[in-house]
């Protein structure tokens, strides 16, 4: 086991611990427009410590657990009698994998542009394929029910955004739904170190064309034009309300190790200097009371 695998497991095991998931405070210490989803989590729990997981599989199951369920479309029904359903960078196949097992009458495609499928235990009705968003995806006009797109926007311009969401379109069925889901890294109550990474990473993805000031709380403009449009986000605390604050503190940790050797190119820092930025902006969030938003919109494409 790899010593990232290692540590997921050992943060696992303490946010689900009895004596984590019982300090997660009350609503009455939320900051103002931090916003919950209200419901049970008891069947959407974090995976236990037995159970290896990659960084973009801890994502999955904290989406999961803050949605209460794996997503927001109504589209049980369809998924219950039985829908081709398209998962649009699935990355390791944890959505699509899960979403098989639990509707096993609908057909799941997970598309990624790289192959970094997962090689067994791979339901029936489920199967995987390298697609290109930008070259076109290889699919007929029309072809799916239901569309799920999550944590995409940071890998395109603006331009190129909004060709994406039209390709989702094309292949949506009529009466179909699309849906994005969207985390906005413009993090809220930061401390001087974590807000110069944030601040660099910021300055790092506009130079690339990108933008993280709006695409994500402007998903419901990118489908424009369809019926039933929803728009709302979930807020999520980053090292501090019990173990879903803990498990966020974690991704932190593992997306900043990601994006030191960019960020460093790119500022022009040492690797010693960043780790020492590193280091203190992770002591941050739990002073602070760091959090964030994930957005989501969802539409049916019209019938016309």
């Amino acid at each position: 086991m790899s010593i990232h695998k290692e540590r997921f497991n050992e943060s696992l095991k303490e946010v689900n611990s009895p004596s984590s998931q019982t300090s997660s405070g009350t609503t009455s210490d939320l900051p103002d427009n931090y916003k919950i989803i209200n419901g049970s989590d008891r069947d959407y729990v974090i995976p236990g410590d037995s159970e290896e997981i990659t960084r973009m599989e801890m994502f999955h199951y904290t989406y999961r657990y803050l949605f209460h369920g794996n997503f927001n479309a109504p589209v049980e029904d369809m998924l219950d009698q039985g829908g081709i359903i398209l998962d649009v960078g699935c990355g390791g196949g944890p959505w699509t994998m899960e979403m098989a097992k639990s509707y096993p009458k609908s057909s799941f495609v997970g598309i990624d542009k790289e192959d970094c499928f997962p090689a067994s235990e791979i339901p029936r009705n489920c199967i995987f394929q390298i697609a290109d968003l930008l070259k076109g995806l290889p699919f007929k006009d029309n072809t799916f029910d239901y569309v799920y797109s999550r944590g995409m926007f940071s890998y395109f311009s603006i331009v190129e955004w909004q060709q994406v969401v039209e390709e989702l379109r094309r292949v949506t069925k009529p009466g179909g739904y699309v849906e994005l889901v969207e985390f906005r890294p413009l993090l809220n109550r930061l401390g001087p170190y974590s807000s110069k990474l944030q601040n660099a990473f910021v300055t790092f993805i506009q130079a690339r064309g990108g933008d993280v000031h709006n695409i994500p709380e402007k998903l419901g403009d990118y489908l424009a034009g369809f019926d039933d449009l929803t728009t709302d986000y979930v807020s999520t605390p980053i090292g501090w309300r019990g173990r879903i604050g803990h498990l966020n503190l974690q991704n932190m940790e593992f997306t900043y190790m990601a994006l030191k050797l960019p960020l460093c190119k790119f500022m022009g820092w040492t690797e010693e200097e960043y780790d020492v930025i590193k280091q203190n902006a992770l002591t941050e969030p739990s002073e602070h009371k760091t959090w964030g938003n994930i957005f989501y919109a969802f539409g049916m494409k019209p019938l016309d």
